[in-house]
C-alpha cells in the first residue's frame, strides 16, 4: 500500500529493542523526516535494496517488491533518464563516486527533483556493487529557482532605472555592490568593493561631509541620506586610457542603516551634463 511518509506518525516499537533494532528504527524515522531513501544496485544491474523512504519517494509499492533498473528508470525525464545511465555504466567502470540531479515524474506529486548520491563496493579490486541514497530536493530547487529569477528581475529594474545597491559591515569592512554598483561608480567587477573605492569617486566637495556620515552610520548606527556628487572614471575604446570625468551632475541618495548597512544608490542626471 502505497503512502506519504509523512502522513504517519512515528510509533516506538512495542517490548524491549536490540541496539540494531534501536538503530533501524532511528535510521528510518531520519530517512523518513528528510525525504531520503538509501539503496544498493549489484553489478549485474538488480537492486538488491531499498529503505521504505526509497519507495516512498518515487512511489512504489513495496508489497511489489523492489523495482528492476529499467522500472525505476522509467520513472525518470528523458534526460536524467540518460544521464543516469551514463552514471551507473562508469561508476561499474571506472570505480569512481556518483552525484546527480534529476527530474522524476511522480504519480501523485507531479514533478520532482531528485539528488542521488553513490559510492562503488570493491571486491578483490572490482566492482560488484553501488551503494548510495536519493534525497528529494524538489523545494529546494524550486526556492533556488525563484531566488535567481528574483535576482534576474532585480538586476534588470537596477540596470534600466541605473540604480545600484550594496551593503556594508562596518565591523569587518567587507562590502557588496550590485552589477549596477558598479557602473554608477565607473568601476569593472575586478575591483573589491570598499568605502574607499567609493571615496575616490566622490566629489572633493562632498568628501568630508560624506566620511562623516559613514563615521556616524558605523559608531551611531544612524541611517543618513545625503546628496552627493561623484567623478566618475570612463575607460575610452581604442587606447585604454582613462580620464576623469567633468563635473558630472550625477547625484545619489545614499542611506547606511545600523550596523549592516545597505545602501540604495539613485543616479539622475541633468540635461546640462
Amino acid at each position: 500500500m502505497k503512502r506519504d511518509s509523512l502522513s504517519i506518525r512515528s510509533e516506538w516499537p512495542q517490548g524491549p529493542l536490540t541496539d540494531i533494532e534501536r538503530s533501524e528504527f532511528y535510521l528510518r524515522e531520519g530517512e523518513r523526516l528528510a525525504h531520503m531513501g538509501s539503496w544498493s544496485l549489484r553489478a549485474d544491474g538488480i537492486f538488491d535494496y531499498w529503505s521504505p523512504e526509497t519507495f516512498v519517494i518515487f512511489d512504489f509499492d513495496p508489497s511489489e517488491g523492489i523495482p528492476t533498473l529499467t522500472q525505476w528508470l522509467a520513472a525518470v525525464q528523458p534526460d536524467g533518464r540518460d544521464l543516469l545511465t551514463r552514471t551507473i555504466d562508469k561508476m561499474f567502470r571506472e570505480g569512481v563516486r556518483g552525484d546527480v540531479r534529476y527530474w522524476v515524474d511522480h504519480p501523485k506529486k507531479g514533478k520532482r527533483m531528485m539528488h542521488s548520491t553513490g559510492e562503488p563496493v570493491l571486491e578483490n579490486g572490482k566492482v560488484t556493487r553501488l551503494i548510495g541514497n536519493t534525497l528529494d530536493i524538489t523545494e529546494q530547487e524550486i526556492a533556488t529557482q525563484d531566488l535567481h529569477r528574483s535576482e534576474a528581475y532585480l538586476a534588470e529594474a537596477q540596470r534600466l532605472s541605473h540604480t545600484g545597491s550594496f551593503g556594508c559591515k562596518f565591523s569587518s569592512g567587507e562590502m557588496f555592490w550590485s552589477e549596477e554598483t558598479f557602473g554608477i561608480f565607473g568601476y569593472n567587477r575586478a575591483i573589491t568593493p570598499a568605502v574607499e573605492a567609493i571615496l575616490q569617486r566622490v566629489h572633493p566637495e562632498d568628501k568630508a561631509r560624506v566620511q562623516e556620515n559613514i563615521h556616524l552610520a558605523a559608531s551611531e548606527g544612524k541611517g543618513l541620506r545625503s546628496g552627493i556628487e561623484v567623478l566618475v572614471t570612463t575607460i575610452l575604446d581604442n587606447n585604454q586610457q582613462t580620464e576623469r570625468a567633468k563635473k558630472i551632475d550625477r547625484y545619489c541618495r545614499v542611506i547606511f542603516p545600523a550596523i549592516f548597512a545597505i545602501a540604495s544608490i539613485a543616479i539622475f542626471v541633468h540635461p546640462g551634463s
